[in-house]
């Protein structure tokens, strides 16, 4: 199908107040090695201002797409090797933080809907 760009990354630029030991700031920045090219499924993304991502993309039942490379499977903990995604729905900060067992902090979002297994938490899975 010829869908794919396999790029090497030549370097990584992790947020500067991340840590291991928790999930705030759990984002970088890849560099590649080379440029991508531009076709129907490889498209450069604009980002928001503060402003405008709070008044229209956090309003809570707006869907989204999560993804990333976590855990497949909650036993075995297996990281996947292919980019993963779902669509859930932002959700209600407050409901977010009753039902945490974690700490909510101010750099986190919440999204998906109660009692579905379908989160980014549980390691970008659908299921």
């Amino acid at each position: 199908e010829n869908t794919e760009q396999q790029i090497a990354v030549d370097q990584h630029f992790s947020h500067k107040d991340y840590q291991k030991s928790g999930s705030a700031n759990d984002i970088a920045l890849l560099h590649l090695a080379k440029p991508a090219v531009f076709n129907k499924f490889v498209l450069p993304i604009c980002l928001p201002s503060k402003e405008l991502a709070e008044r229209e993309l956090m309003k809570e039942g707006r869907q989204m797409v999560v993804t990333g490379w976590g855990y497949q499977d909650e036993i075995a903990q297996n990281r996947s090797s292919v980019l993963s995604y779902i669509e859930i729905p932002v959700a209600s900060r407050n409901e977010c933080m009753a039902a945490m067992i974690n700490v909510l902090s101010d750099s986190m979002m919440c999204a998906g809907k109660l009692g579905d297994k379908q989160d980014s938490c549980g390691g970008d899975r659908k299921s």
